[in-house]
């Protein structure tokens, strides 16, 4: 492919974008629709499955939470973009369903008394999260759906 104008691109494939950005995307164009007004374009971008994991890296600092979500969902994402993400009130439950999340993060994840019970529970759920961490989610009050996770992954 030859060279080309990224913004060119774009404004010829204006019409397209929320699906191209799902797909293939030529050099350049990912990197310049990074800033692109439509939430959607971004959030296409987010959950592609050929992403790369520097674009998914920028992405996670996207203004709109939707598209941060997303990023923490891809199994691609850099862990230390997982590992911001996580401190994201709204990203945390993507963090926590995430299989290539790391144990340290899911175990941060597990004695952060600040998280909410729905994202412990999907900590619990998560075949990643080490033992210590299981055991303190099955020894606080708080986390019912922690203990009924755990109950689900067989430690009935």
């Amino acid at each position: 492919m030859t060279d080309i104008d990224p913004e060119l691109w774009i404004l010829v494939h204006d019409s397209d974008l929320k699906e191209l950005s799902k797909g293939d995307l030529p050099p350049g164009v990912a990197e310049f629709l990074l800033d692109h007004p439509d939430v959607n374009v971004r959030w296409g971008m987010a959950t592609n499955p050929n992403a790369d994991p520097v674009l998914l890296a920028k992405l996670a600092e996207d203004h709109d939470w939707q598209v941060r979500t997303k990023v923490a969902e891809h199994p691609k994402t850099p862990t230390a973009s997982l590992r911001k993400l996580a401190k994201d009130t709204h990203s945390q439950f993507s963090v926590a369903i995430n299989p290539s999340t790391p144990p340290s993060i899911l175990r941060g994840l597990a004695f952060d008394s600040s998280v909410h019970y729905t994202v412990l529970g999907q900590v619990a759920r998560n075949p990643k999260t080490p033992v210590d961490a299981l055991r303190h989610l099955a020894n606080n009050a708080e986390t019912g759906a922690a203990v009924r996770a755990l109950k689900e992954r067989g430690y009935a």
